[in-house]
């Protein structure tokens, strides 16, 4: 199974049901999931006592063993997605909403405003749904 990294905030609205689409430069055409695939969400989390306990769930002192979310399994993931659909599209139709979730500062997020480059940038929209854990993970 494959995990998927957002950032914190991005996380928060994933998890709420307030962000259900992400998008990914397009390489070689091929999008790097498939309909119907399911996701791990990857966050930093640590391990005391065989109990796992998640950075972005504690308000705790962030100090401390946090593994990074990059090396998170999928048996210690809470949070898992389903890709319900994919389209193929530019950088230059995505909407400014997505675009500021996805980290790009606000003035680049204007149509008009997307440097020619990045206008001509193809990408993978994919749509998901948040789904119950998984057995067996």
């Amino acid at each position: 199974m494959k995990g998927k990294i957002f950032t914190e905030i991005q996380f928060s609205l994933v998890t709420k049901g307030e962000k259900v689409t992400f998008w990914e430069v397009a390489v070689n055409n091929i999008p790097k999931y498939k309909k119907d695939e399911i996701l791990y969400l990857k966050e930093p989390y640590r391990i005391e006592n065989n109990k796992i306990f998640y950075q972005y769930e504690t308000r705790e002192i962030r100090q401390g063993n946090w593994k990074n979310k990059l090396f998170m399994p999928a048996s210690a993931a809470r949070y898992f997605i389903r890709i319900t659909d994919i389209k193929f599209g530019s950088l230059h139709e995505t909407c400014c909403h997505d675009c500021i979730l996805k980290g790009l500062p606000p003035e680049k997020c204007h149509k008009n405003k997307i440097k020619r480059k990045e206008k001509d940038t193809t990408i993978w929209i994919y749509t998901f749904e948040l789904i119950d854990c998984i057995k067996d993970k």
